[in-house]
This record gives structure tokens, C-alpha cells and sequence, in this order.
């Protein structure tokens, strides 16, 4: 599986876990770890993606800078999951979707800021450069 389609992937279960955190229905805590577990795995599946693609292919600088990106996103994530087991958001839905609401900003932004840099790296490519 290349990067791309890891990331495509990944963002299309970062989608359902928006909306099943964020919708007008008061978020139902076995749905959100099934999602979860959904996201971890295909967190999994872009770091192998990334080693195999990326650094494969002998682009070490953007395979690290990408990696550490998604080290600092996968701390922040285990911190929030703790934070947020089944019975604290049921205990508090309001305030999970609150805390929901800023994880969702940070993962669209790694989403959105690896495409940009991967769409930058082939450009590059394109052109000739290392």
C-alpha cells in the first residue's frame, strides 16, 4: 500500500470517527472504540506505508520529517484516548465532544499537512530535484 492510499485511508475512518463524535446525537462509546481500534490500525498501516514508499525509495528527509509528525500526533492520541474511555464519555458527553473537536482539528491538520508536503516532494521530484 503507497502513502497516499494509507492516508486516504486513514482519513476516511478520521471522517467517520467526525462524525460519529461531533454529530447532533450524543456520542455512543462503542461505536467511537470500534472507530478507534479502525484508526489504529490504519495509523499502523501508514508507518509501514511510510517506511516501504518512502523511505524505499531513498527520500530519508521526508520520511523522517513525516514520521516525526505522526510520533507527535500518536502521543497526543494516546493522551486523549486515556483521558477519554467509554465511561468517561458517557459520564460526560459534552465535554468528550468538546476535547472530540480539537483532536479533529489536529488530525485533519497532520492529514491535510502530509498531503501538502508529499504534493511538494514529487513536484520536486518532477523537476529533477533530490
Amino acid at each position: 500500500m503507497s502513502v497516499h492510499e494509507a492516508l486516504d485511508r486513514l482519513e476516511e475512518t478520521y471522517r467517520l470517527m467526525v462524525s460519529a463524535t461531533l454529530s447532533d446525537r450524543l456520542p455512543d462509546a462503542a461505536e467511537i472504540l470500534a472507530l478507534r481500534q479502525r484508526f489504529a490500525i490504519e495509523f499502523g498501516n501508514l508507518m509501514l506505508a511510510l517506511k516501504d514508499d518512502l523511505k524505499g525509495q531513498g527520500n530519508h528527509s521526508l520520511h523522517d520529517e513525516v514520521l516525526d509528525r505522526l510520533k507527535t500526533l500518536r502521543i497526543r492520541l494516546m493522551s486523549y484516548t486515556l483521558a477519554w474511555q467509554p465511561a468517561q464519555i458517557e459520564e460526560d458527553p459534552l465535554a468528550y465532544r468538546e476535547a472530540a473537536e480539537g483532536m479533529a482539528e489536529m488530525v485533519q491538520r497532520f492529514i491535510t499537512d502530509t498531503r501538502t508536503l508529499l504534493k511538494h516532494a514529487a513536484s520536486g521530484r518532477d523537476r529533477g530535484e533530490p
